[in-house]
């Protein structure tokens, strides 16, 4: 089928540049182009391009409110595949992670965003990556009509390494202790409260990121990702706020039991299947605990889940949603 040409602004140790990755696969590196809005970030996937008028000021905001003139693109129908950058005409998709912010963030990136959003709600297509956001994006002004729902998947190649091992020896991983990850930095994760949660108990903290953790691991390519996962013995997620989080759903994938916390987008993709944790110290040790004693258990329970999320179930939604899209290819 024909596909719409995608621009992407996440780099690959993002959620949104996993997104992004996944999109590739499925429109080809050559219809994907991620825009380079900061020199410090080349991981990316498909084509790439660079500010083309050289650097400006803040590149985040500049290049991002200016991407035709900084990037020499055209007026045409674009999926935005996040909102990092101002469309370039009233004509595309736009898939909207989350809407929250920081409550330190810049008055100027603050403003920034804001404008964009705004040109954004006119959009006639919008791919929300929940229930849980499709309910704010009507919150805050975008027309429902408008808006579809696209969970999404794990990685193309996803895949359960037995070797654990050998993975443990490779990332320097503790063979006599229980491994509990958590993956990515953020405001609203809570990682440290996790590294306050295991301590002193049977549990070594592994961080995926540079703000938690026992064990830091930074810049860690998906396939070392992959089998990083495999490797621990329960994935922990008590973020305040959400949009989607992929690590709970590639956790899933490989039998690894996941701990998150009662906010309503996990709630809505695990159900009753998941270990929920209050965001407290006492409530996340004592979830932990009762995950990996559970793991078979959990693993028969979430198998209908691992096929709703995995990349192959991912594909067959965003090609139906395409095929109900005219768009010049």
């Amino acid at each position: 089928m024909n596909y719409p040409e995608c621009l992407n602004t996440s780099n690959l140790y993002t959620g949104n540049g996993t997104y992004a990755s996944n999109m590739c696969e499925i429109v080809g590196g050559k219809n994907l182009y991620s825009l380079v809005l900061d020199k410090k970030h080349q991981v990316y996937p498909g084509t790439l391009l660079y500010p083309k008028k050289g650097s400006f000021l803040n590149r985040y905001i500049i290049n991002g409110m200016f991407p035709k003139f900084t990037y020499g693109l055209k007026n045409k129908f674009y999926h935005y595949l996040d909102t990092g950058i101002m469309p370039l005409s009233e004509e595309g998709i736009v898939t909207v992670h989350d809407l929250y912010n920081p409550e330190n963030e810049s008055f100027a990136i603050k403003k920034a965003r804001e404008f964009k959003l705004s040109k954004y709600r006119k959009f006639k297509h919008v791919i929300s990556i929940s229930e849980t956001t499709r309910k704010t994006l009507i919150e805050q002004g975008f027309s429902k009509e408008s808006i579809e729902v696209v969970h999404h998947g794990v990685p193309a190649g996803w895949k359960k390494y037995e070797n654990i091992q050998e993975i443990r020896e490779k990332f320097h991983l503790q063979q006599n202790r229980k491994v509990a990850l958590t993956i990515g930095d953020g405001h609203f994760k809570n990682n440290s409260l996790v590294t306050e949660a295991l301590k002193n108990s049977d549990f070594v903290h592994v961080h995926v990121g540079g703000e938690a953790g026992e064990i830091k691991l930074n810049k860690v390519s998906l396939e070392d990702l992959n089998q990083i996962i495999c490797a621990s013995d329960v994935l922990i997620r008590v973020s305040s706020e959400e949009g989607f989080g992929f690590p709970p759903i590639q956790a899933m994938a490989v039998g690894v039991p996941i701990v998150v916390s009662r906010i309503p987008v996990f709630q809505e993709l695990f159900g009753n299947s998941a270990f929920y944790a209050d965001i407290s110290r006492e409530s996340i040790l004592e979830s932990v605990k009762i995950a990996v004693k559970e793991k078979e258990d959990y693993i028969e329970k979430t198998r209908k889940y691992a096929t709703y999320f995995s990349f192959d179930a991912f594909r067959e939604r965003m090609d139906n949603y395409y095929g109900k899209i005219e768009f010049s290819s």
